[in-house]
């Protein structure tokens, strides 16, 4: 695959699409003749609708949706209408035509005098329009219950009912033809009628945007069976005797007091599990400072104290028992991940905020074979001599530690919570993480940032926090063993893709790690490196990339990545003021 006159992963479109069209920050390094794709809310605002905060299945017809303080919406209910909604496809509206087209890029390797080419496509097509007519706007019976639940819990005043909603069909496709040359081409329909052969990769789907109506006036408009305006039908009704009255009563005034009694019993359990959780609270609070003055006075003999503690309260549940019935909740411990940072410290890691696992210094052959149908061009076999022991994040660096160091957290996807990946960073973002974390601990910096540029005077010397190589990266992610993903040859036990992700990042370390105690390099989020983007040298020692490139390197695969984009070998590049909801980093320090 060329780019320029350098070898490219097919990947790259991917990101470089996720970078410039998608409600992010991101944008990535494209020559100027390849078009992108507009910004979603001017074209959703032309049609009328309310563009959606994010691209969450939430947004469907018939969901009532309240706004929460984050910028988007809970959901009170998710299918809360009974009728069904039509289905339009807009390919003859001006939507379709502004949104088609997309964004691709052509690679291809030299042999002799021409090169196999290879295009590959990414684009919205066909955006279809799901309504529900407004007059099929009646709730049922069970979405009513749960809105008098919720509205018991939270304030509904804000709430809407969801009826149309505009959703983007995403196309991802490869087309091929031989031919010489590598320029980068927009793939127009005479381009495309000229390509040998075209293979559909993957489809998805977007929510653009929504039509609403507030909850209130569909509750109070579906109360009312006439309809405004309409007088109901009225009939002469015999009395009924006073033994049916009296039996209505009756019953009415059961089920009174039976919601009465639940609510009671709830309110009790509530109360009870407060008090396990208060009782849980108080233990930690005393042996938690306890454990820290042991690990002070001796870190290696405390570290079956620490082990006890996480085993104890990493997975820490209260439960009580109240009119015979128990109830449990699952209780958070903050501690937990500080313990397991001192235990990967006390064995041989560098302590800290970090937890982090020794990889060896060695000479290492890196790549693939390209006799290999999965190797691309660019990641062809060589071999790297690592001077240095080097530690490594066991995961990718988490929201609730970029916020701790940078008093900020940039992520798109905020809501997965604290131990989700950190993302929305550029390469920049990440140098600066690296050095300030490091002052934070009493490290010297290993960067010396001035604006825009950014260098490495003590090269891998250096004592701070920083980013990995990319031959520190791959020999990680490897782990010695020649599996296609790191610690697996099955992608689901190892990595979130596109395949199972449900298009969002999750929780570190939720798959297993591979045999350097790492999680989540071959998916969850993408990672930068230090290395300018280039071609291998056949032999290195301690490489740094290309001096002169443009662009950083990104390698690993994220949750909106395909399965085989996951291999260990994969590789990827963007330009270092690119930021996205797909790249985060994960920290390496040379070992002393």
């Amino acid at each position: 695959m060329n780019r320029d006159h350098a070898a490219s992963s097919p990947c790259a479109g991917v990101l470089a699409l996720l970078m410039a069209g998608l409600p992010a920050t991101a944008s990535a390094a494209r020559k100027p003749s390849v078009p992108t794709v507009p910004s979603i809310d001017e074209v959703v605002s032309s049609e009328g609708f309310t563009p959606t905060p994010s691209q969450s299945e939430i947004y469907a017809p018939g969901a009532v949706l309240v706004p929460n303080d984050r910028g988007s919406h809970d959901v009170v209910a998710t299918a809360c209408i009974a009728a069904d909604w039509s289905t339009s496809i807009m390919s003859e509206s001006s939507i379709a035509t502004t949104l088609a087209g997309g964004v691709s890029a052509r690679v291809g390797a030299v042999r002799g005098s021409a090169s196999a080419g290879v295009e590959k496509r990414l684009s919205f097509v066909d955006p279809e329009q799901r309504t529900i007519d407004v007059g099929d706007l009646v709730p049922t019976a069970d979405c009513r219950a749960r809105i008098d639940r919720a509205g018991q819990m939270m304030d509904l005043a804000q709430a809407v009912v969801v009826y149309d909603v505009l959703v983007a069909i995403i196309k991802n496709s490869v087309c091929m033809k031989a031919e010489a040359g590598g320029a980068v081409v927009a793939l127009g329909k005479a381009e495309a009628e000229a390509f040998s052969e075209c293979v559909r990769e993957s489809d998805g789907q977007v929510p653009l945007g929504f039509k609403s109506l507030p909850l209130e006036r569909v509750m109070a408009a579906s109360a009312d069976p006439a309809g405004p305006g309409v007088q109901p039908i009225t009939t002469a009704v015999e009395p009924r005797s006073d033994a049916y009255l009296q039996r209505l009563k009756d019953e009415a005034a059961a089920v009174s007091s039976a919601k009465a009694q639940l609510e009671a019993l709830q309110e009790a359990q509530t109360a009870a599990l407060d008090q396990a959780e208060a009782a849980l609270r108080a233990e930690v609070d005393t042996a938690w400072p306890l454990l820290r003055t042991a690990y002070d006075a001796d870190p290696s003999g405390s570290q079956p104290l620490l082990t006890e503690f996480v085993e104890r309260y990493g997975s820490a549940t209260v439960s009580a028992t109240v009119a015979g019935e128990t109830v449990s909740r699952a209780i958070a411990v903050p501690e937990v991940d500080e313990a397991r940072a001192l235990l990967a410290g006390s064995a041989g890691g560098p302590g800290g905020p970090y937890a982090m696992q020794r990889v060896p210094a060695g000479k290492y052959a890196l790549g693939c074979e390209l006799d290999d149908p999965a190797c691309e061009p660019d990641e062809q076999r060589h071999t790297a001599q690592i001077t240095r022991d080097f530690y490594i994040g066991e995961t990718e660096v988490t929201q609730a530690l970029f916020a701790s160091v940078m008093n900020r957290n940039p992520s798109f996807y905020s809501d997965c919570g604290d131990a989700c990946p950190v993302e929305q960073i550029s390469w920049h973002d990440a140098v600066r993480l690296a050095n300030t974390l490091s002052e934070q601990v009493g490290l010297e910096p290993c960067y010396v940032i001035s604006g825009d540029g950014v260098s490495w005077p003590d090269g891998p010397a250096c004592e701070g926090y920083r980013l990995p190589t990319e031959a520190e990266w791959e020999v990680a992610a490897a782990a010695g063993r020649a599996t296609a993903y790191s610690g697996s040859s099955r992608v689901d036990t190892v990595a979130w893709t596109q395949a199972n992700s449900g298009s969002k990042t999750h929780p570190t370390a939720s798959k297993r790690a591979n045999d350097h105690g790492l999680y989540d390099m071959s998916g969850n989020v993408a990672e930068w490196c230090w290395d300018g983007y280039g071609l291998y040298a056949p032999k290195s020692t301690d490489p740094l990339g290309d001096e002169d490139s443009e662009h950083r390197v990104v390698r690993g695969a994220s949750w909106f990545h395909l399965e085989h984009e996951a291999r260990v070998t994969n590789r990827d590049f963007l330009s270092p003021s690119s930021s996205g909801f797909a790249v985060g980093v994960r920290l390496v320090r040379t070992a002393p």
